[in-house]
């Protein structure tokens, strides 16, 4: 009989060294410190398109080409990442992008919700993540939630200043809709919030 109380997707190894390390194949380069991570393909082209965005990298992975550029912005440089759909492609593309030299990094992509009032265009800063798909367990312990205080503070910060309509909300990490049911887990998170 199985024992389904260990599941190896949750071990975490706390050697800061990776099994496969990045930085023992990828030479550091002369990127942006700060970087932009987006999933949105088309906002990527448009950078290309629009504001003359340099490819610093293509990092070619079995989807295809996730371009990191170059921009700049208020006379500084910005990194932007195309990142991958789904937790272990966008932790290794972030891994090699760290490799390569950028030290801060802010993600923008899109999500679903269970909040009627969010649409199209919300900032959600993120409160706290539960924690459920395996992809994170691999950077820390296993913990139900996770919270970063200071962080939330500055990005609620920058989106005041830019006067963004913005909303505080825990989020749920989830794999890839393909491989769970999405239906059924709303029903989950339903029950907890009553």
């Amino acid at each position: 009989m199985t024992n389904i109380a260990y599941i190896p997707l949750t071990e975490h190894d706390v050697a800061r060294t990776a099994f496969i390390e990045p930085s023992q194949t990828i030479s550091p380069q002369d990127v942006p410190s700060a970087c932009v991570i987006t999933f949105f393909g088309d906002v990527v082209d448009r950078l290309v398109e629009r504001r003359g965005a340099r490819v610093l990298s293509q990092n070619r992975w079995e989807d295809g080409p996730h371009p990191l550029l170059e921009i700049g912005h208020d006379g500084k440089r910005l990194a932007v990442l195309r990142s991958g759909v789904g937790a272990p492609l966008a932790g290794g593309l972030l891994e090699e992008t760290i490799a390569m030299g950028c030290r801060a990094f802010v993600v923008c992509g899109g999500a679903g919700t269970l909040h009627g009032e969010l649409t199209l265009g919300h900032f959600v800063v993120v409160a706290s993540a539960i924690r459920d798909e395996g992809t994170s367990y691999h950077y820390l312990p296993r913990l139900e939630t996770f919270s970063s205080t200071g962080r939330r503070r500055g990005a609620r910060g920058v989106l005041e200043a830019g006067g963004a309509v913005r909303r505080r909300s825990a989020v749920w990490t989830m794999p890839t809709l393909r491989t769970r049911g999405l239906h059924r887990r709303s029903r989950l998170v339903e029950r907890k919030d009553a």
